[in-house]
Formats: C-alpha cells, structure tokens, sequence
C-alpha cells in the first residue's frame, strides 16, 4: 500500500499565480483543484520528501519542492495526484501546463524527470503518459492530448510519476485545461521532446567514429594468382559488398511475409535479419495452421539467406500462455512436463534452421511459473534447448534496460543478476536481448553506451532485439533513431539491431514505423539506410592488381564478392571479411599459365622437392639466380648446383640462363 501525505501546509500556491509568460489559448477549463492542501504525494517506500517553496523572478510565488531520496520498484511508486473537479468526454482536446525545474540529479545530463499521466483510475488506461526532462532552469512545459474515453470526474486520475531514483525538482502551477471541442490539438503549444547527445558537436560523436574504425572495419588483402600460384600483376579487380557482418533487422509477421508480396519485398530489401514476431509464440503455436505458416515461413527466409531468430520458447506467466496451462497452477509436476515437452518440439523442429533462440522472455515481471517451479528451472530451459540444438545462439531478453531514460535501475540489476544466476546454474546463456521501445522519454546516448558497457562485463553477445520510438515528431524520430543506431553499432559487444515492425499496417506502435499505413516513408526510414546503405557501406572498389598480384583496401565487416578478370577470363568469389585481420586475405586463382615476363619469371615447371636431395645439379658452371614469390633476391651466383635443403618452406623461382622454374619447399 502507498503512504498518502496531504499537503495541507501547502496554501493556495497556485491560487495565487501571476498570469503565464507562455500564451496558453483562451476558452478552456482546468479541471483539477488549483488549491495545494488537495494535492496528495505518494510514497510507498517512504524514499521522499515535500515542502513548499518561495520563488522569486517567475510568474508564480510558490512551488512544490518534491526531493526522491532513492528508487521505488516502479516509477510510479512516487508520484503527486491531483484532485479532479471536472471530467473528460471522447474526443475532448486537452492541454496539460506545468512550469518545472531540476535543483539536484545523480543523472550525468542533469536532468530531472516528471512522468505525465492522466487515466482511468480503476482500469489505468492511460489517455496520455509523457515523461517530460527537466533542467535546472525554469521552464513551462505543455503536453496535449485528445481524449479516447470518456471518464467522469470520479473515474478521472491525474498525476505526476516522480519514482526516477536521487533527485529534486520543483514544480508550479500545475493545470489540466479542456478545450472540448473549441480548440484542435495543432492550435495548442507542445513542448519539443529531446535528449541528451543530440547536438551536432556532442563528443560522444568524435568516440563513436573512432570505435566503429576500429571495430566494425577491417583491412582486405586480394592476390591474384596463375594456376600454379604466380602472383598476375595487372588483373582487373572489383571489390563489391554484398552484406553487413552486423545484423540489421526486424519482426516479421509470418503471414505477412508469405502473402503480401510488397511487404516481403520491403523487409528483404531493408534487413539481413528477421524475428519470427507471434507464430513461434506457444499461445500461437498450438495451433496446427500457424506451425505450418512458420515453418513455411522460415524456409522461405532461408531461401532468400536470411537470418532468423526465434522469438520465444518460455514466456513465464500464464497469460502470455496457452489458457489449459492454468490447469496445472496447483500442479508443477505436470506444469514442468507441459513446459518440456513444448520446448522440445519447437526446437526439434527448427533445429539448426534458426541463428539464435530466445529462450526466456522478461522474466522480471513474468515469474508465475518460477514461483511455482523454482527459480533454478530457468536455466533448465538453457540446458534443455541447447542439448537438441547445438548450434543456435541462447538467449535472455527483457525490456526497460536502455529505455526508460536509463533510469529503471532495479529492472537493470534483477536482469544482470538473472543471467549471472543462471550461468552460475549451468545453464550458460550466449546473448542478452535488449529491447529497446521508446517514446517521449528518450534515454541520453552516453546512458545508453554505459548500460551496454555496464552488460559487457558478462562476456556475452549483445543484441538490440525490439527497437521502435513511438513519437509524432518525425524530426527527433529521425535523429534519436539515427544516435541509437550509431551508439550501439560503436560497441563492440552489440552484434545486432533488431527492429520491432516497419509498416504502419502491421506495426503495434503505427507512429514507430518506418512506413505509413499507405507505404509514404517517414523521415527515421532515411536515417536507418542513410547509415546502413550509406555511411556504413564499402564503396565497390575496382583496381589492377600491383607487381605482388595484390589489391588492398579497407571496409566494414560482412560479406563481399571479388571479381577478377585476366587475359579474358572472369573469376568471381564470395567472401567473409571478419573482424580477425588474419583471415582476411583472399587468394583468386585464375586458370591460366603467365608466359612472357611476369615478375621476370616464365616458362615454369615444378622442380623440388627431389626425391635424393635438396640439391639441384647443373651439367655445367652456370648462372642461376634464386627469388621469392613477391620478387626479392634470395641468392645469385655462379656454380654448378643450388643448395635448397636449408631453404625454409614457401615457393621460390630460380631463373637459370633465362630459364625460369617454380620450386616449392615443402
């Protein structure tokens, strides 16, 4: 239960406002009491305090001073309610007004964080829940809505969520203001939602180029040899990226990608990585159409070599669940057998079809089925999907790790100390999935670096597994999805970034998507292919291979194909560029043999090893000279046999009166 504190001290501060400096349009109503005594602060954890304020300077005289001295489990376990005196109807276009600052923060912007909601006090529906940032100036903030359900003034709940770990802010002349119908939501003022490392100059930019030079790049070395290993100078070569190393990725509906041939067609073009979005989900998967629908759908995206992610084999809570497991609450023998059997079917049927496994689900707020089978049963679920697929990468996914400004510090530990406990059980989880959802409180970019930081420590892929960001704003769409990309792709422990839908039309969030419902794209489309086809793309580089039979360059990782072309022969070759320099060098072998002067050497025969010795014996005192494959002189002199025993292994040329013969050491 929460500690409800009255404010009864707190006299009139907003009876006695001076008028606002902002231009609030007229012919509206506030709907909550502007009297302080009606207010309320909860604080269940009693991690808070309240006071009044003077205030000088500003259109106001008072404020409330709200001092969070920790974390609540939840945002909303702190938070100032409002007392109602009117109501809202459907379509109702209504203005919230604040003015606000921030005196005291342990966030490394500054910021202070209020959590604007206005709900149905017994469902919680919410009509509007913003989270606004404030600065340690004060500023009037101005969030509008337009109601979706009517609720009378007792149904009415409004409030400001405070629950953002050490702070202090302040907070005056706080109004609710219902236009009905006499204004539009565009005739209001809306305060522009922003972050923290959107400047243009901001350093973390500088270090976010630098680590993606160096983590994400690597040198390509192509030689080009003859059939019996002569290095060709003057190939023509064409160095072409195909694919990221990286996964950029999104949900896919399964029916979606097998009938709707624009949307296949769209997410191909987009994405090297896809998530099975509900058919591989055990509440849908009971049926037998939508097994069928997946595995149809899974061999077609293998068909196109994509990869796949499957997406979730225990979601532990009985509502993401099949209904007749409810059945079994008082039964965790057979709750046990039902869950094993369920796991054992889904992966025996994908077994080495699927790149990773998501094989739990949230588990910070689904728990029903550890509390009634012991916590140690999830890393069971590990044990049990890697020993039928050896292959798939294991992993954990939750939400609210990178969103929620960063802030939800208890959601972040419960997680680290989840995956620590069940490797310490053996269960040996390979990935941690972050979510990623966001909408108006958009976590800084060097938060989100520091979290990932903070989960590199467990030695484990990292993967952005549910992106989207839920606005109306496309400019701030654009930029935050362009600094999140960026952010995360500069880390070395990130191996993916997973969207959560691309179309409006099949989309749970249609403002997060990168298509309208129509397919118009909105401005976050170009930010995503700017960086991904663009700014993150190796240029096709086309050469002549030098005097070494060799043609270097650098790119991002992944795949590419080497064309060569010589003496009007084409050989073409598929490639993976890695982030281990050694493996990057490719060797292109044409079917030819070079005559006339290449490198000073022709008419080659393979002369050593003897069977007798490592001495080649000349008839009579002749000049030999004896070079490397790239060229350099090893020996030259005038004698009547060449000595190679000593010789270390590798290929050489001895040229002997203008004669000249491959030798390969051994």
């Amino acid at each position: 239960m929460f500690k409800k504190i009255s404010f009864s001290l707190l006299i009139a501060i907003f009876g006695f406002a001076l008028p606002s400096k902002a231009q609030i349009p007229s012919g509206g109503n506030n709907i909550i009491s502007p009297v302080v005594e009606n207010h309320y602060f909860y604080n269940g954890e009693e991690i808070g305090e309240v006071t009044e304020v003077s205030v000088s300077g500003q259109p106001f005289s008072k404020a409330i001073k709200v001092k969070t001295t920790g974390f609540p489990i939840d945002s909303w376990g702190t938070q100032l309610q409002f007392t109602e005196i009117g109501g809202l109807n459907t379509d109702d276009v209504v203005l919230v007004v604040f003015w606000g600052r921030v005196t005291q923060s342990i966030q490394e912007t500054g910021e202070g964080f209020v959590n604007v909601v206005i709900e149905n006090n017994s469902t919680y529906d919410k009509q509007i829940t913003q989270t606004v940032s404030l600065t340690n100036e004060w500023k009037e903030y101005y969030t509008p809505f337009i109601v979706t359900e009517t609720l009378a003034q007792n149904q009415l709940g409004s409030a400001f969520h405070l629950g953002y770990g050490n702070q202090t802010i302040e907070i005056a002349q706080v109004q609710i203001i219902n236009y009905q119908n006499s204004r539009t939501i565009e005739e209001l003022p809306k305060t522009k939602v922003t972050y923290a490392g959107s400047e243009e100059n901001a350093p973390w930019r500088i270090e976010a180029a630098n680590r993606i030079e160096q983590y994400r790049k690597g040198d390509i070395q192509v030689t080009i040899t003859d059939n019996i290993g002569l290095k060709i100078e003057g190939a023509n070569v064409t160095i072409t990226m195909l694919d990221h190393e990286f996964g950029f990725g999104s949900a896919i509906g399964a029916q979606d990608f097998l009938d709707n041939e624009q949307f296949r067609d769209t997410a191909l073009a987009l994405f090297n990585e896809f998530t099975i979005e509900n058919a591989l989900k055990w509440q849908s998967y009971q049926w037998s159409n939508v097994k069928t629908r997946a595995r149809n759908t899974v061999d077609l995206m293998k068909s196109y070599d994509k990869r796949i992610r499957g997406h979730v084999l225990v979601w532990p809570s009985f509502r993401y669940n099949p209904e007749y497991l409810k059945d079994y609450q008082n039964n965790p023998i057979q709750l046990r057998t039902e869950i094993n059997n369920h796991i054992t079917e889904l992966v025996t049927e994908f077994e080495g079809d699927l790149l990773d496994w998501d094989v739990m689900n949230e588990p910070y707020t689904n728990y029903e089925f550890m509390d009634i089978l012991g916590y140690e049963e999830m890393s069971s679920w590990f044990k049990q999907t890697r020993a039928i697929d050896s292959k798939a990468k294991l992993f954990i996914n939750d939400y609210s790790i990178l969103s929620a400004g960063g802030l939800d510090v208890n959601h972040q530990d419960a997680y680290y100390n989840t995956i620590e406990r069940i490797d310490n059980e053996g269960g040996n989880i390979e990935g941690v999935g972050m979510q990623g959802h966001f909408s108006t409180q958009l976590t800084p970019i060097t938060k989100i670096y520091s979290i990932l930081d903070q989960f590199s420590s467990l030695n484990k892929s990292i993967k952005i597994t549910e992106f989207d960001i839920d606005l109306t704003d496309q400019d701030i769409q654009h930029d935050y999805t362009r600094d999140f990309m960026t952010i995360v792709f500069s880390h070395p422990s990130v191996d993916a970034f997973i969207m959560w839908g691309f179309w409006a039309g099949k989309h749970w969030k249609p403002d997060a998507a990168l298509y309208n419902l129509d397919w118009t794209p909105r401005k976050h489309l170009y930010a995503y292919k700017d960086l991904v086809f663009k700014e993150w793309w190796t240029p096709t580089v086309t050469a002549t291979s030098d005097d070494f039979g060799q043609v270097t360059t650098r790119g991002f990782l992944g795949k590419y194909e080497i064309r060569s072309e010589f003496e009007n022969e084409i050989i073409i070759d598929t490639v993976q560029v890695s982030n281990n320099s050694s493996n990057n060098e490719f060797a292109i072998k044409h079917n030819v043999t070079i005559t006339g002067n290449q490198n000073g050497l022709s008419n080659l025969q393979v002369l050593y090893p003897n069977p007798t010795s490592g001495i080649i014996k000349f008839n009579n005192e002749l000049d030999f000279t004896l070079i490397t494959s790239q060229g350099h002189l090893v020996e030259q002199s005038k004698n009547t046999f060449v000595d190679l025993s000593e010789r270390i292994s590798g290929v050489y040329f001895l040229i002997i009166d203008e004669v000249h013969y491959k030798v390969v050491k051994q």
